[in-house]
Protein backbone atom coordinates (compact mmCIF):
# COMPACT_ATOMS: atom_id res chain seq x y z
CA UNK A 1 0.00 0.00 0.00
CA UNK A 2 1.10 3.43 -1.12
CA UNK A 3 2.44 5.48 1.67
CA UNK A 4 1.14 9.20 2.08
CA UNK A 5 3.82 10.69 0.77
CA UNK A 6 3.86 8.35 -2.12
CA UNK A 7 0.27 8.93 -2.86
CA UNK A 8 1.38 13.25 -2.81
CA UNK A 9 3.70 12.86 -5.25
CA UNK A 10 1.76 10.82 -7.85
CA UNK A 11 -1.00 13.25 -7.32
CA UNK A 12 1.49 15.91 -7.87
CA UNK A 13 3.08 14.37 -11.02
CA UNK A 14 0.01 14.29 -12.84
CA UNK A 15 -0.85 17.31 -12.11
CA UNK A 16 2.37 18.68 -13.27
CA UNK A 17 1.74 16.65 -16.54
CA UNK A 18 -2.14 17.71 -17.07
CA UNK A 19 -0.56 21.20 -17.16
CA UNK A 20 2.28 20.15 -19.64
CA UNK A 21 -0.45 18.40 -21.72
CA UNK A 22 -2.69 21.80 -21.59
CA UNK A 23 0.22 23.98 -22.51
CA UNK A 24 1.04 22.02 -25.42
CA UNK A 25 -1.54 21.14 -27.09
CA UNK A 26 -3.29 24.33 -26.10
CA UNK A 27 -7.14 22.75 -25.13
CA UNK A 28 -7.50 20.86 -22.17
CA UNK A 29 -9.92 18.91 -23.59
CA UNK A 30 -7.43 17.50 -26.17
CA UNK A 31 -5.16 17.10 -23.37
CA UNK A 32 -6.89 14.99 -21.78
CA UNK A 33 -8.15 12.75 -24.31
CA UNK A 34 -4.45 12.45 -24.91
CA UNK A 35 -3.88 11.47 -21.70
CA UNK A 36 -6.42 9.14 -21.94
CA UNK A 37 -5.56 7.08 -25.13
CA UNK A 38 -3.94 4.25 -25.42
CA UNK A 39 -0.30 4.86 -26.56
CA UNK A 40 1.83 2.21 -28.70
CA UNK A 41 4.85 4.45 -27.58
CA UNK A 42 3.43 3.29 -24.11
CA UNK A 43 3.38 -0.64 -25.02
CA UNK A 44 -0.61 -0.01 -25.37
CA UNK A 45 -0.91 1.89 -22.24
CA UNK A 46 -2.78 5.46 -21.52
CA UNK A 47 -0.31 7.86 -20.23
CA UNK A 48 -2.37 8.45 -16.90
CA UNK A 49 -2.06 5.04 -16.28
CA UNK A 50 2.05 5.06 -17.17
CA UNK A 51 1.95 8.13 -14.52
CA UNK A 52 1.93 5.57 -11.89
CA UNK A 53 5.24 4.68 -11.49
CA UNK A 54 8.50 7.07 -12.10
CA UNK A 55 9.62 5.73 -15.52
CA UNK A 56 6.30 6.17 -16.77
CA UNK A 57 5.74 9.98 -15.74
CA UNK A 58 9.29 10.58 -17.38
CA UNK A 59 8.48 8.82 -20.96
CA UNK A 60 5.27 10.95 -20.55
CA UNK A 61 7.08 13.93 -19.84
CA UNK A 62 9.46 13.09 -22.63
CA UNK A 63 6.93 12.38 -24.92
CA UNK A 64 5.01 15.74 -24.04
CA UNK A 65 8.15 17.34 -24.78
CA UNK A 66 8.72 16.09 -27.80
CA UNK A 67 5.20 16.75 -29.11
CA UNK A 68 5.91 20.25 -28.34
CA UNK A 69 8.79 20.59 -30.37
CA UNK A 70 7.44 19.18 -33.17
CA UNK A 71 9.55 15.88 -33.18
CA UNK A 72 7.84 13.01 -34.45
CA UNK A 73 6.89 10.32 -32.07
Amino acid sequence: MPTQPQLAMHAANALAIQILANDILENPKLAMQWLLTPSMLLDGNRPIDALATRHGYERVQQLLTRLGHGVGL
